[in-house]
């Protein structure tokens, strides 16, 4: 039996992707760091040498999770905050060296490269190779033993939450964005005491960020929840609320206009094609007087489902680089589309159906977290404003 061994080239070969994307990355990095230098020393009049460290802080914050998720996707077997402490230290080491060049230029006043951007120049590219080479022998340097989770419809909020949840603070951030969204669904619908909601595709893995509608609002009983599932868990967590379990594909069994409202939370952007979330729109428009629907913002800085950064603003690239590992499943364009108001517009267009829409979830614009859509209806908001003043 011979050992096979793995040429020089070969290992240079799958080695250069890598490199390249370090390389892009700490381009990325270099171009925070020098803007906020600039920033810092022009408008904000700071010192050359003292706006260097909450630049620094800044730009290798950005490279951590860029690299994380793209350059070293994969690799690595610390835990989260174990890997984060491993990537700082050394990016600090480096860091160090970077600095030394970059202050030594400044003090011996070199020509033409003493002017602090071109300073700073010079010490990121001596600390580059440093970086690279030990950030892959100490902290990627390994595989993760990642399983690729069984791909069932069933399955998907388990995934999300395993997934999107992982990162720090991303529960708390979930939770206020979801009591904005909330908020935003009460004052813009305005439910009565007596107002029928129907919610479509409520969550059956039941923890602290889920199912905000079903932990907040004051008339359960008035709620009936469909999904995919037994519904075991969400019965047994909001006992007044009524369940029914629908099989995708076929219609509602329910009777024209059994509600008032029909809301939608994350749902729309796990529907594969425009078809599909057409029909789906005029079925929900079909059993209820209104119709509310919320999604993830396509433009949204962090990707909601695997909080990767700005890749899903180019979504073949995003499925190019989730394609294998832990966050295939997302690669899938049936698992996962990426929305922007437009596009839930154009639906309701081709529905035959009257709406607005506006950004909600965490205030950021044009780049808020969550989008809302929803139906205006003469007939529906008439009922439910005698609800109200009864």
């Amino acid at each position: 039996m011979s050992l096979k061994t793995v040429s020089l080239k070969d290992r240079v070969k799958s080695e250069l992707p890598r490199l390249i994307g370090f390389c892009l990355v700490g381009g990325g990095g270099f171009i925070i760091h020098s803007s906020l230098i600039f920033l810092l020393t022009g408008p904000l009049a700071m010192g050359a040498l003292l706006s260097w460290f909450p630049a620094f802080i800044m730009a290798v914050t950005a490279t951590w999770l860029l690299n994380r998720f793209l350059t070293f996707r994969g690799l690595g077997v610390h835990s989260t905050s174990g890997e984060a402490a491993r990537y700082f230290i050394i990016e600090s080491i480096g860091a160090a060296i970077n600095f030394t060049v970059y202050a030594s230029i400044i003090a011996a006043k070199i020509p033409i490269v003493s002017y602090p951007v071109l300073a700073l120049a010079c010490g990121a590219g001596v600390a580059f190779i440093f970086n690279y080479v030990v950030l892959r022998i100490v902290v990627y340097s390994q595989a993760r033993n990642i399983a690729v989770p069984n791909l069932h419809a069933q399955d998907i909020d388990d995934i999300y939450y395993e997934h999107a949840m992982s990162v720090p603070f991303a529960r708390r951030v979930t939770i206020y964005a979801r009591r904005r969204m909330y908020g935003h669904f009460i004052a813009t619908m305005q439910p009565g005491k007596d107002t029928l909601i129907l919610d479509f595709g409520i969550s059956e893995t039941e923890n602290e960020e889920s199912n905000i509608l079903e932990k907040s609002y004051p008339h359960p009983q008035n709620i009936c929840c469909v999904g995919i599932g037994d519904g075991e868990a969400v019965i047994k967590a909001f006992p007044d609320i009524s369940y029914v379990s629908i099989t995708p594909g076929e219609p509602l069994p329910f009777a024209d206009k059994s509600f008032d409202i029909a809301y939608s939370n994350a749902v729309f952007e796990h529907m594969g094609s425009r078809t599909a979330r057409l029909e789906i729109l005029q079925e929900l428009s079909r059993v209820a007087k209104h119709v509310y629907i919320t999604i993830p913002n396509r433009w949204f800085p962090l990707e909601h489902h695997t909080a990767i950064p700005l890749l899903h603003f180019i979504p073949k690239l995003f499925r190019l680089f989730t394609r294998k590992g832990k966050y295939e499943y997302w690669s899938v364009p049936q698992n996962l589309q990426f929305l922007s108001l437009s596009d839930l517009e154009q639906v309701f267009t081709y529905a035959g159906l009257n709406g607005s829409g506006a950004r909600t979830g965490l205030p950021l614009g044009p780049f808020s977290s969550n989008l809302a859509y929803w139906t205006e209806s003469e007939t529906g908001e008439q009922s439910i404003r005698e609800q109200n003043d009864g």
